[in-house]
């Protein structure tokens, strides 16, 4: 790693100061997330199924 320290550096730097990519998540985006995540979990655990693929569960539904 110490060899190619140059290379490494420059694409760290191209990632940490992209203009074009957006490091922050808003409120909004972050409340969507978990709810998202919570409902999942809630099916999963209300509609259980042997290969566990919730996709399943939906469609039995």
């Amino acid at each position: 790693m110490r060899s190619s320290q140059e290379a490494l550096l420059t694409i760290v730097e191209v990632l940490l100061y992209d203009p074009l990519f957006d490091w922050t998540m808003n409120p909004l985006k972050a409340f969507y997330l978990q709810q998202h995540d919570e409902h999942a979990e809630a099916n999963a655990t209300l509609n259980p199924t042997p290969g566990g693929d919730e996709i399943d569960a939906h469609r039995k539904a």
